[in-house]
């Protein structure tokens, strides 16, 4: 690796587990900048930078897109053209088995100078891309040799709760496509548990193109042991998370600036991170077992099912409990009889 070439950490995983959260976290860390999602975000030129621009309005974008055609034989168009196009589901097996050297060299060739233009304007070493896309993935992990990725998962049920809720919004999107919400919510939770559970696997055959390429994080981790789960992705990485792992300890406002696409809360402009925080969304218990039907294999293995199983045992043992000790207790008090 070249000294000028710059470093990236590369967030892949389903939609709404976490990842707007998780880029934010790292850029704030010493000489990392945090970039949003670039596959979502640069065709968007009319949505908001989380500085409060429009992209095409924003200095820094506007500086990186100079500083990239400059750079690069590709204008910044072309480059967005190709980077999304590459990210697609559909060019996972292309990718996979890297038949065209040229397509390889030239994407190869745009992704190494959009990261080094984000790092000269930045003046940040890091690059943090949390575009999610396992198909990004999988060519980061297989033609780059300067970065690493974080498979970044959580409980498929609450992300089918999100998802319910867009559902019923009319906002539910799969595979780039949005759907109009219908008088039933039970189709679009099929295919959220059945992409919950494919992305997962994809991600799993990334994490086998290179094994030291890729580290799995579970945001419900990330979020009961902060500290113990930054420190693995800085002990991964090899970027020092001291920073971060201080703000979260001593709950200081983590700033901002120029993340593009992701969660909304990427435009509050900062944030305090809130491990114990949890999502008051609830998932009904027919869609509940539909998930755990479809995505129980991964479950399984990420030890969610477990979790849950031993969740319910506990509420019927507290349960059990309760009614011994309710049966237990006299139904009046014994009032002493006068014998007068």
């Amino acid at each position: 690796m070249g000294h000028n070439t710059p470093q990236f950490l590369y967030i892949m995983g389903r939609g709404h587990s976490g990842s707007t959260v998780l880029d934010a976290l790292l850029g704030s860390g010493k000489n990392l900048q945090s970039v949003g999602e670039i596959v979502s975000g640069m065709p968007r030129t009319e949505d908001l930078c989380s500085c409060g621009e429009k992209i095409k309005n924003c200095y820094f974008w506007n500086a990186v897109k100079k500083k990239f055609e400059e750079e690069s034989d590709y204008s910044w168009n072309q480059a967005t053209e190709q980077i999304v196009e590459q990210a697609h589901i559909k060019s996972f097996y292309k990718t996979w088995r890297g038949h065209n050297a040229n397509d390889i060299n030239r994407l190869k060739e745009i992704n190494q100078t959009l990261f080094k233009s984000i790092s000269a304007v930045s003046g940040n070493k890091v690059v943090v891309d949390s575009s999610k896309e396992f198909t990004r993935g999988l060519f980061l992990a297989k033609y780059t040799a300067n970065g690493k990725i974080i498979h970044l998962i959580r409980n498929p049920l609450a992300i089918l709760a999100s998802n319910l809720l867009r559902i019923k919004e009319g906002k539910f999107k799969i595979l780039r496509y949005t759907f109009k919400a219908r008088k039933t919510a039970f189709p679009f939770i099929c295919l959220s548990a059945a992409g919950w559970l494919i992305g997962n696997a994809l991600g799993e055959l990334v994490g086998l193109v290179e094994r030291g390429k890729v580290l799995r994080v579970r945001y419900e981790d990330l979020c009961e042991y902060p500290s113990r789960e930054l420190k693995r992705i800085e002990a991964f990485s090899g970027h020092d998370l001291t920073d971060v792992i201080k703000s979260i300890e001593e709950s200081k406002e983590i700033k901002i600036e120029h993340m593009i696409a992701g969660n909304r809360m990427r435009n509050n402009g900062s944030f305090v991170f809130s491990p114990s925080r949890k999502s008051h969304r609830k998932l009904p218990l027919q869609h509940s077992l539909l998930g755990v039907l479809i995505t129980w294999p991964f479950m399984l293995k990420y030890g969610y099912l477990t979790q849950r199983l031993q969740h319910s045992i506990s509420k019927l043992k507290t349960h059990t409990t309760r009614r011994e000790i309710e049966t237990k207790q006299p139904a009046f008090s014994e009032v002493p009889v006068s014998s007068e």
